[in-house]
């Protein structure tokens, strides 16, 4: 089952309610690949998200902003600093075996 993977990422209070544990909400985030295309982008995304690494995509928002923020901005791809070897490793395992 796809929700067995990530249960214990969550815990349930005893009210209902789902919490995240308190070392990630905290942990700082680092840029682990910059891109000029928005596809590459979410692929990688997809990648780490299916090997259970929590990531996200950053400054996707401004890339179109004007012609010029294009070139600096781009769109980040961040994971929490305690898993970016691992997520680093796994992208560029998979750039290899394409």
């Amino acid at each position: 089952m796809t929700g067995d993977k990530h249960k214990n990422r969550f815990f349930i209070s005893e009210d209902g309610g789902v919490s995240l544990p308190a070392e990630s909400l905290f942990e700082k985030l680092v840029t682990i690949a910059i891109f000029k295309e928005p596809f590459y982008a979410y692929l990688s995304k997809a990648v780490l998200d299916a090997e259970g690494i929590a990531c996200s995509i950053s400054d996707e928002d401004t890339s179109g902003f004007s012609i010029f923020s294009r070139a600096k901005a781009g769109y980040r791809l961040r994971v929490t600093e305690s898993k970016a070897e691992k997520a680093i490793h796994l992208l560029l395992q998979e750039s290899t075996e394409e």
